[in-house]
């Protein structure tokens, strides 16, 4: 039963990713950080305002053998919380993969996990800075900064119950 979901899971990022990747394939993402009152395109603010950014691709190694999926250097975080709605909801199941400490291995849309206090949260980088990075639940009106040095690990695929 848990390799049904995994395949299907993994069935259902594939599908996410070629349709996500042919819908942005001739146009480069533009990111709107502020609320514009005047002269805007009304569809790009709306977007983008709700953190709609398209999430950076990243490397998880993999091999197949009888019909299982095997991830390499993964493994799986439950989920609990609405901040990454609709992207991610309550009970999904994550994959995750460390985070090295290199931050050439961070781009902005990527989801991480992150600590703060006892707690691990999961959002989205919006900006990378030298001392700080931005991030931002999909489901928050708000965004708020953390340390590298703060960062768990890289969200690399959702199975969906």
């Amino acid at each position: 039963m848990g390799t049904l979901k995994v395949l299907a899971g993994i069935g259902i990022l594939s599908l996410l990713t070629i349709i996500g990747a042919m819908t942005f394939a001739d146009k480069e993402p533009i990111i709107v950080d502020e609320k514009y009152s005047e002269n805007c395109n009304v569809d790009l603010t709306l977007k983008y305002d709700y953190n709609n950014v398209q999430a950076a691709h990243t490397d998880v190694p993999y091999s197949t053998q009888n019909n299982i999926v095997t991830l390499y250097n993964s493994r799986i975080e439950n989920f609990h919380g609405s901040s990454m709605q609709p992207t991610i909801f309550t009970q999904n199941k994550l994959i995750t993969k460390d985070f090295s400490g290199d931050r050439n291995e961070l781009k902005e849309g990527m989801i991480i996990g992150y600590k703060e206090g006892d707690l691990i949260i999961v959002h989205r980088i919006k900006s990378l800075y030298d001392e700080y990075i931005l991030i931002q639940g999909d489901n928050n009106d708000y965004d708020e900064t953390i340390n590298y040095d703060d960062i768990t690990y890289i969200v690399s695929g959702v199975l969906y119950q």
